[in-house]
């Protein structure tokens, strides 16, 4: 399959079957060195329902992230890994034809570092 990619040019439809992602990853928060770690095999997930799957290209750094990495923001996932990040940009690489291509921004709970 072919999609419009930015500009309008057309560029193959990458495969994700299979695909892993990297991903900036916390499992104990506490300290900024030594609490997060980039992992280079995260699966995807499949996708739910009316969703898009962004190719995140830059993600926004605050207080609210450096707070979770520390655990000081009462959000903060107890007990598990996860993924920190809050605001992200970047490119739409699955999902509905007609946003493909298309270049995006969002907010998120967590996960915007992957």
């Amino acid at each position: 399959r072919v999609y419009r990619a930015l500009h309008g040019r057309k560029v193959a439809r990458p495969s994700l079957a299979n695909a892993t992602r990297e991903a900036w990853e916390v499992s104990t928060p506490g300290s900024l060195v030594g609490s997060l770690r980039l992992r280079k095999d995260v699966a995807l997930t499949p996708l739910a329902k009316d969703s898009v799957r962004v190719d995140v290209k830059c993600v926004g750094l605050n207080f609210a992230d450096v707070f979770t990495v520390l655990g000081l923001y009462g959000a903060t996932p107890k007990n598990e890994t996860f993924i920190p990040g809050l605001e992200f940009s970047g490119v739409c690489v699955e999902g509905d034809e007609s946003v493909l291509g298309k270049r995006v921004m969002g907010v998120t709970r967590f996960g915007a570092f992957a």
